[in-house]
């Protein structure tokens, strides 16, 4: 996104949740705190909710999350 812009690109939402996941993995890695923010005008879509059920099996898989 252009900061000085009103232009946005279109961002498909199919690859996020491997985005998370990679960057749960880095951070289990480096035993850190994995934090993911974001709005609930934009996740909160029933269309959106897969961006954060597809992530969650492999991330409470982990012994001690």
């Amino acid at each position: 996104m252009h900061r000085h812009s009103a232009l946005r690109p279109y961002t498909p939402p199919e690859p996020l949740p491997g985005i998370f996941r990679s960057g749960f993995e880095r951070t289990w890695e480096q035993r850190g705190l994995f934090l993911t923010t974001m709005h609930p005008r934009v996740i909160g879509d029933r269309s959106r909710i897969f961006i954060l059920e597809e992530p969650i099996d492999p991330i409470r898989s982990r012994r001690g999350v």
